[in-house]
């Protein structure tokens, strides 16, 4: 901004309060961490910047942005040091909230000796119901009770839902076709019985023809046959 007109960009529009003619004089902190500056105000008196009687007063802030341009050497060495500085708060910042969070995670111990055997006898309990269900399977298992298949290379078939249910869908499809080929054997079997359908044979094809034509076939002289 220029020392003599006042600039306003976007960012002053979206809410900001603006300050000038201030010096700093001090950084509040704790822990190394900023909390506030001391500050004075100053004004211009025969072509210096001197401080106002009585205008000390303090601002909050957490962060500090130092624009102080092109000044040497020195200042180039403060830039440095602050910057190192709030390298190091934030890593401390971070590591105190790590720890903070490792502190709330629950302690996870070994279970206690009652927990351990009520753990033991359910899984006693699980293993003998599994023991029994194979059992049941073994002993009405076609393949074992014929000699096809030994006790020892038995294995069990785990079926899931997805599975028997493509099985009893396969199962509807052929019993549904099985019904219709019932149901057109049954009406070729009653055309045949009520003599819509022709014997086999050629004589018994021109019979059942003769039988069942609109028209009356004559035979000719000479040996062809016309119809009427």
């Amino acid at each position: 901004y220029w020392p003599l007109k006042l600039r306003t960009s976007s960012s002053h529009d979206e809410g900001c309060e603006r300050d000038w003619a201030i010096a700093t004089k001090e950084f509040v902190g704790e822990n190394g961490v900023l909390k506030a500056i001391k500050a004075v105000r100053v004004e211009f008196k025969d072509g210096k910047m001197v401080e106002v009687p009585g205008s000390e007063f303090e601002l909050k802030a957490d962060f500090v942005f130092l624009a102080m341009g092109f000044t040497g050497k020195e200042a180039a060495q403060w830039k440095e040091a602050y910057i190192n500085a709030f390298n190091e708060m934030e890593a401390e910042i971070v590591r105190q909230q790590q720890a903070k969070q490792v502190a709330a995670l629950p302690v996870i111990s070994q279970p206690d000796l009652e927990t351990i055997n009520r753990i033991n006898q359910r899984a006693w309990n699980l293993a003998q119901a599994s023991f029994e269900e194979y059992r049941s399977r073994m002993m009405d298992d076609v393949l074992i009770k014929n000699g096809s298949t030994k006790p020892e290379d038995w294995e069990p078939v785990e079926m899931s839902t997805e599975i028997i249910e493509m099985i009893l869908a396969t199962v509807n499809g052929l019993e549904s076709m099985t019904r219709s080929l019932r149901r057109k054997a049954t009406r070729l079997e009653a055309a045949a019985n009520h003599g819509k359908v022709a014997p086999q044979g050629a004589s018994g094809l021109r019979k059942n023809l003769h039988k069942h034509s609109k028209y009356a076939c004559h035979n000719r002289p000479n040996g062809s046959t016309i119809g009427l």
